[in-house]
């Protein structure tokens, strides 16, 4: 899992909701910045939730138990 490439690809995602923002200097558009996108839409940690959603699929295999195949993908 590459880091970068995820933080990058959510701002990416973001940027295209929000779309752009005019410069009130230069009353030209311009790209939000990372931390304006971060103000207006708390994003959480996507590593964290990756991390919990494995531990729950996990927790859920460990219950199976012996007596079921579990598909592994």
């Amino acid at each position: 899992m590459d880091k970068r490439r995820l933080t990058v690809f959510g701002n990416k995602v973001l940027r295209r909701i929000f779309g752009s923002k005019t410069d009130e200097v230069t009353r030209g558009w311009r790209k939000i910045h990372n931390e304006e996108l971060n103000d207006l839409y708390y994003l959480p940690n996507i590593f964290w939730m990756i991390k919990l959603r494995k531990m729950v699929c996990e927790g859920h295999v460990g219950r199976i138990g012996q007596c079921r195949v579990v598909y592994r993908f």
